[in-house]
């Protein structure tokens, strides 16, 4: 009996995304589509496919990416050459709470062998009113905070520019608007956290609807990006 593994069943509606991940694997020397097919728990697959969409947006820009990369003992997501500067970025997947989440994917799995039984057929989605929390990206805590802390001795050690970025699930509503609150202006987690201010380059964060990023800089960062890096940061986010 032929048995799908989690991997299978997502990208089975996804051709493109899944010739994407085929393609960023062979040009870079990578084991990506492996490391979702070994993923059992649904939870654990969409933070690595969050990685891998992480690597096919830097693709484009660095002359290396090398995933799950060791060093000093650690194992960050991404470690990337841009313009010959080095830089360690680590992804987040924001869930909502874990009874909700696995909730919310099973649902979708509903809806994509729906769509797999039913070609053509329309889908009609009504959702529940919720407010926003942005709680959990705050606080002593904090995701943000223990991505920052788990590499700061590497980030100083090396010298390294330091990216998080960001990849929520729409159930949680995290958007532009309350990242650029969270994190910029005077009052915002780069001015008042002392090691992420210190130690973290900058958040990308990719929209949940459309794929598309959005860059927060941070001015105040040790260890920046070189000017020309900054740009081609900024110009392919245009």
């Amino acid at each position: 009996m032929e048995t799908h593994t989690i991997a299978d069943e997502f990208l089975e509606t996804k051709p493109e995304l899944l010739d994407a991940i085929k393609s960023f694997e062979r040009r870079r020397g990578l084991s990506l589509l492996r490391n979702l097919q070994e993923q059992e728990n649904t939870i654990n697959f969409f933070s690595t496919l969050a990685e891998i969409r992480t690597g096919l947006f830097f693709d484009p820009l660095c002359s290396e990416l090398r995933y799950n990369f060791p060093l000093d003992g650690k194992r960050p997501d991404w470690y990337l050459t841009l313009n010959g500067q080095h830089i360690l970025c680590e992804v987040l997947r924001l869930n909502t709470p874990e009874e909700e989440c696995e909730a919310n994917i099973e649902r979708n799995r509903e809806l994509r062998r729906f769509q797999i039984e039913n070609p053509g057929v329309p889908i009609l989605e009504y959702g529940e009113a919720k407010s926003i929390d942005t709680a959990f990206l705050c606080g002593a805590q904090s995701k943000l905070q223990f991505k920052e802390a788990k590499y700061r001795n590497i980030i100083e050690r090396h010298q390294l520019p330091f990216f998080i970025c960001v990849n929520p699930s729409v159930e949680t509503y995290i958007n532009e608007i309350d990242l650029t609150d969270f994190l910029m202006g005077r009052h915002g987690f780069f001015a008042t956290d002392e090691y992420f201010r210190r130690y973290v380059t900058g958040v990308l964060l990719q929209g949940y609807f459309t794929g598309q990023w959005v860059y927060f800089p941070n001015e105040k960062a040790q260890f920046a990006l070189t000017e020309e890096n900054e740009r081609v940061i900024e110009e392919w986010l245009l």
